[in-house]
């Protein structure tokens, strides 16, 4: 398909991906990659077979490999250049960075459950995101997310409200938050 690769080039494979790699470009993978990789010359770290076989994955159950691969699955659609407007006044960029504050702060539950349930800001609890894989249409799509990200604007909203508050009750957070971007 016209690319050439100029060295040695490592896949992954099997089941999970979506989920591992949600954790792996999250907030918190991204600072772990920080701190045990080198860096390429041009401000980023060097993925390296070595470096990402170090990675721990916690144990996940089935219901959180579900959450994460749909908001993948979202993620994925929404950072498309070629999907339409899902919204009309909001951008796809601005619903990602929604979701993606979402997904960072069920990526840090899976590392630090007790923790965060102390803090009271955890929210695996209350996600429970449809699977937009199996759906045909783009409205359907548009439809769905469309739900999620209005739910997530609410001002009861648990999931909102909690990520609000983690840096201020989370030093962990706080710490990773604030040394990536």
């Amino acid at each position: 398909a016209g690319y050439y690769l100029d060295a040695t080039v490592f896949l992954m494979i099997g089941e999970n991906l979506k989920s591992v790699l949600s954790i792996m470009n999250s907030k918190l993978g991204n600072w772990y990659f920080a701190q045990i990789s080198s860096t390429s010359g041009m401000g980023t770290n060097r993925w390296k077979k070595y470096k990402i076989q170090k990675f721990p994955l916690p144990n996940i159950s089935l219901n959180n490999h579900s959450n994460l691969e749909s908001i993948c699955n979202y993620l994925i659609l929404l950072n498309d250049p070629n999907t339409l407007s899902i919204m009309e006044h909001a951008s796809n960029e601005m619903i990602s960075l929604q979701l993606e504050e979402v997904l960072n702060m069920m990526v840090y539950e899976l590392y630090f459950e007790e923790h965060m349930k102390e803090k009271e800001i955890d929210i695996l609890q209350f996600i429970n995101f449809p699977d937009i894989s199996k759906m045909e249409t783009f409205e359907e799509k548009r439809d769905t997310i469309q739900k999620i990200y209005y739910w997530l604007k609410e001002k009861d909203n648990p999931i909102r409200n909690r990520i609000l508050v983690s840096e201020s009750r989370s030093w962990i957070i706080k710490r990773i938050n604030q040394s990536t971007h």
